[in-house]
């Protein structure tokens, strides 16, 4: 690169290579010089604006991609004409871009035909990844009929050249024998490929393969290092599995806080069970200086929140019922209940009797505990429910036990909101 000096005089005179040497600089912090976005940004769309191809490539990603990154709004239109404009210059990584947007992109026409269009003309310039987004859109038939043997040919085609997404996917054909023959060595084969390139996916179905047994020869030892790789690469799914292991000893030496700090990385990621898991060893402290009720009602209320989760709605309710870690509510605490039932919990059904015998904070009602009773018998065959029947029904006439019964053969589920409390 000429010295910055000559290179802004260059630029400045209408140099179009020498504008995008400058844009580049900027973009990357080259020769010193501090990246600052905006000014690579000016100097991209004057090399750009002259049809340099490099310069429009660019300044599409960086309204795509570096502008987000940025903390800005992204310009999938401004993305888009300039992906156009270096694809019409036969751009094969343009071609590509555009293709993916025109697939893809919200805030975008979306038009499966051109895009196939442009990945072809883009494989066929030797742009390797168009090869796993032609065998995307006949796998699933994006735009054509689907062809599940046209579409593990494409995915092998840019496996054989190594991109690490069409192994992946090549793995998963043969693994399911999508288009091909159902194979789980040549599926463990292409997944260990992408897995050496760092693909946190073909990481995680690696360990799978090779802590099962089906079909392969088990390697415990080799899978969990898979798997460990995976969960950091910040794949969910291994984060949770390593965690259940970690807190279970079950391959892995047992260590709570290790198990507790992966199921909190996938929790961020709105992993459902691991939520609910972190949430569990906060409220007994598993691993720590004490219980943390307070924090596994956080977890709590987001799951049944977000993931409609009945199990953390009716542990939740129990916190509220007790006082354990947050004020006690019952009132609040039947609601939880309620909610917990309408997703399916069935164990909340022995809760809401328990309150309802109990009283104090609510009415007591006995046909209404005695109703809940029987239904937790029902739907709860294992559980306390028919020890809380008994109880309550020392205290009824036959007539209230037969209004109980009759309303709970009646009963169905039906949907419950709540008015949830504020949380930090």
């Amino acid at each position: 690169m000429a010295d910055m000096e000559t290179l802004l005089a260059q630029a400045s005179a209408g140099d179009a290579s020498a504008q995008y040497a400058l844009g580049n600089a900027y973009h990357l912090g080259l020769s010193g010089i501090r990246a600052h976005l905006p000014t690579a940004m000016r100097w991209y769309h004057r090399a750009a604006s002259q049809g340099h191809v490099d310069a429009q490539v660019n300044l599409g990603l960086i309204f795509m991609q570096d502008i987000a990154k940025a903390g800005g709004n992204k310009n999938p239109e401004q993305a888009r004409h300039w992906f156009r404009r270096a694809a019409e210059q036969s751009d094969a990584q343009a071609m590509y871009y555009l293709g993916r947007m025109l697939l893809d992109e919200d805030g975008v026409a979306r038009d499966p035909h051109e895009a196939r269009q442009w990945f072809e003309k883009s494989s066929a310039a030797g742009f390797v990844p168009a090869f796993n987004q032609l065998g995307r859109i006949w796998s699933d038939g994006i735009g054509v009929t689907a062809d599940p043997v046209k579409a593990a040919a494409l995915f092998e085609h840019g496996a054989q050249l190594s991109d690490a997404s069409a192994q992946y996917n090549l793995a998963g054909c043969y693994l399911t024998g999508r288009g091909v023959t159902e194979n789980r060595a040549t599926a463990a084969h292409w997944y260990r490929a992408a897995a050496d390139q760092g693909l946190g996916d073909a990481q995680y179905n690696l360990a799978v393969l090779l802590t099962a047994s089906k079909g392969l020869t088990a390697d415990l030892e080799e899978g969990l290092r898979w798997l460990a790789k995976a969960a950091d690469k910040g794949v969910a799914q291994a984060q949770f599995e390593l965690a259940k292991r970690l807190r279970s000893g079950k391959g892995l030496h047992a260590d709570p806080l290790q198990a507790m700090h992966y199921y909190h990385e996938a929790a961020e990621q709105g992993h459902a069970e691991a939520r609910f898991s972190l949430a569990l060893m906060l409220e007994v402290g598993a691993g720590l200086d004490r219980p943390y009720p307070e924090k596994a009602a956080v977890w709590y209320q987001r799951l049944a929140q977000q993931n409609a989760h009945a199990g953390a709605a009716h542990n939740l309710g129990i916190l509220h019922a007790q006082g354990s870690g947050v004020p006690q509510d019952v009132p609040f605490a039947r609601d939880l209940f309620e909610l917990a039932v309408s997703l399916g919990g069935s164990d909340a059904m022995y809760s809401l009797g328990l309150l309802h015998l109990r009283g104090g904070a609510i009415p007591q009602d006995l046909v209404e505990a005695a109703m809940w009773a029987l239904l937790s018998v029902r739907n709860d065959p294992e559980g306390d429910g028919q020890k809380l029947l008994d109880t309550v029904s020392q205290h009824l006439t036959a007539e209230q036990l037969e209004h109980a019964r009759t309303r709970a053969e009646r009963w169905k589920r039906e949907p419950k909101t709540v008015v949830w409390h504020e949380r930090t």
